[in-house]
């Protein structure tokens, strides 16, 4: 993922060392258009980042398939639950669209945008039922009642699925002598969906728990955008939106919730066959600063896409 943002990066920064030489504002007023009040003032852009949608479900997997690896890095001892963290067949994936925001320039510096896009991460654990019979087969009085695990028919399996609505509302401020650096404060609400879904091939329970949660954040992102061809008077002109960074708070955070929500449901899943409470604590058990810490909200390169002014 780095590699492909720095490959981008510096593509978008040799085309703009070529477009930008004879550099011009950007403007396509015309006093001849039948609405050349907003001639020029309108702004479609989209973001071809899918933000931490494509993060959380490489994380997932490459954990998973590297445990050992991580646990040593982290000084941490699995052993006593080796046996298990090797059953769990790991999977995460995801999908989005696009965000796509409407700017309309009050001044040839000032415009107020608002935007929406979709983001969704889906993860699934999953024991096959040999493998479960194992784990019970060696937990139950090292095997001397017998193999009752042979006795289990389901595979024990987690589904969690997450999807992000965020909406936002902001003002862009364009700074420098051609009105490329863009400073945006941003409000923005998030709707989080939440489905998770357990099938415990021991006990037979099934569990399945559905949530909507909203978050509130304000923020602040730094970047530029870059006019591809600025000796171009088009009535519609393209440009490339790089983002450097974004860096917010969730006035009304959405992690705690989540997180309790994802550890109920794994344990279920892992309930006979692993004390999810020596794994996963609950949030409560936290410190205070913990809150604090999950409200910060942080990019880097948040948006990478390009834009369309007419």
């Amino acid at each position: 993922m780095k590699t492909r943002l720095l490959l981008i990066l510096i593509i978008v920064l040799s085309i703009y060392q070529i477009c930008s030489a004879k550099g011009i504002p950007m403007s396509t007023q015309s006093d001849t258009n039948t609405y050349s009040w907003i001639k020029g003032r309108q702004v479609v852009s989209v973001n071809l980042v899918p933000g931490y949608a494509a993060l959380f479900p490489s994380l997932i997997n490459t954990v998973f398939e590297n445990a050992n690896t991580f646990a040593g890095l982290a000084g941490a001892d699995l052993s006593s639950i080796e046996k298990y963290m090797n059953a769990v067949e790991a999977k995460g994936s995801f999908w989005y669209v696009p965000s796509i925001s409407y700017t309309l320039l009050v001044h040839p510096r000032v415009g107020i945008e608002v935007g929406f896009g979709v983001q969704t991460m889906t993860f699934s654990l999953n024991i096959p039922k040999d493998k479960a019979g194992d784990l019970v087969n060696s937990a139950v009085s090292g095997g001397n009642l017998g193999n009752i695990g042979d006795a289990i028919s389901t595979d024990t399996t987690l589904k969690a699925s997450f999807m992000y609505l965020p909406a936002t509302i902001g003002i862009k401020f364009l700074g420098g002598k051609n009105r490329q650096v863009v400073n945006t404060f941003r409000f923005g609400l998030e709707t989080l969906i939440s489905d998770i879904q357990t099938e415990h091939g021991i006990t037979g329970v099934k569990t399945h728990r559905h949530t909507v949660d909203t978050t509130m954040y304000v923020s602040y992102e730094l970047g530029w955008t870059i006019e591809l061809f600025p000796t171009r008077e088009w009535p519609v002109k393209p440009y490339i939106d790089i983002s450097l960074f974004e860096i917010g708070y969730y006035v009304r955070s959405g992690i705690p919730g989540m997180y309790e929500d994802l550890r109920e449901g794994i344990g279920f899943f892992g309930s006979g066959l692993i004390n999810i409470d020596t794994i996963i604590p609950a949030w409560n058990s936290f410190p205070t600063w913990a809150n604090y810490v999950a409200s910060i909200k942080f990019a880097l390169f948040p948006r990478i896409g390009f834009s369309l002014r007419f």
